[in-house]
C-alpha cells in the first residue's frame, strides 16, 4: 500500500491492485491477470512518474490510464529475473533485479527479437528470396517475415550441412 499524491492512495496484492481517489471518492480494483494476463505479481508498485501513473512488479511495467487500467504494458524478458520496472521520458526501460544488476532497454532495443539463445548456430542461408538458419541438434528453421518468427522447416538431431540452389535445376538441397 501507499500513497501516490495528495489524493491518490493504492493498495496491491499477489493477484490484484486497487486505488482510491479521495477527490472523487471513485474506489477502482483490477485482477492483474485481467489487465496483463499474468495470474501473479510479486512485488507490484505504482508511482507518478512525469504526469503519468506506472505500474511495475515481477514480470511487467505499464502505464496506468485515467481509468486506473493498464495500458502499454512492457514484459520484462524472463532470462533477466527482474522484479521491477521504469519508462523514462525517452521510452527507455530501466529494469532491477536482486541479484543481477540494473538492465537498459533502450527504446530500439525493445523490438528487437533474440532467437536461439542457447543454441548453435550452424550457418544462414538465402534461397529463392527465403532465409534459412541451421540449428545444430535442431534442423533447419525457415523465416516468416509476417510473424519475425523462425519456424521448424526441417528436424534433424545431428550436424546440419548448408542448404544449396541450383538454379540450373530450379532446385534446393537440404
Amino acid at each position: 500500500r501507499g500513497q501516490i499524491t495528495d489524493s491518490l492512495f493504492f493498495w496491491s496484492s499477489n493477484n490484484t491492485y486497487s486505488i482510491l481517489n479521495l477527490n472523487t471518492l471513485k474506489f477502482s480494483s483490477y485482477k492483474f491477470k485481467d489487465e496483463v494476463g499474468i495470474e501473479t505479481v510479486y512485488h507490484s508498485r505504482i508511482n507518478l512518474v512525469g504526469d503519468q501513473l506506472q505500474i511495475t512488479g515481477t514480470g511487467f511495467v505499464g502505464f496506468l490510464d485515467a481509468d486506473f487500467r493498464i495500458k502499454k504494458p512492457f514484459y520484462f524478458p524472463p532470462k533477466l529475473q527482474a522484479h521491477f520496472g521504469f519508462i523514462d521520458n525517452l521510452n527507455t526501460v530501466w529494469l532491477s533485479t536482486f541479484n543481477k544488476g540494473i538492465y537498459k532497454l533502450p527504446y530500439l532495443q525493445q523490438q528487437i527479437k533474440y532467437l536461439f539463445n542457447e543454441d548453435k548456430i550452424q550457418g544462414f542461408n538465402v534461397l529463392n528470396g527465403k532465409l534459412y538458419a541451421n540449428i545444430f541438434n535442431k534442423g533447419i528453421y525457415k523465416y516468416d517475415p509476417l510473424t519475425k518468427e523462425f519456424n521448424e522447416f526441417i528436424n534433424v538431431e545431428e550436424y546440419i550441412f548448408s542448404a544449396t540452389e541450383v538454379k540450373e535445376l530450379d532446385k534446393n538441397y537440404f
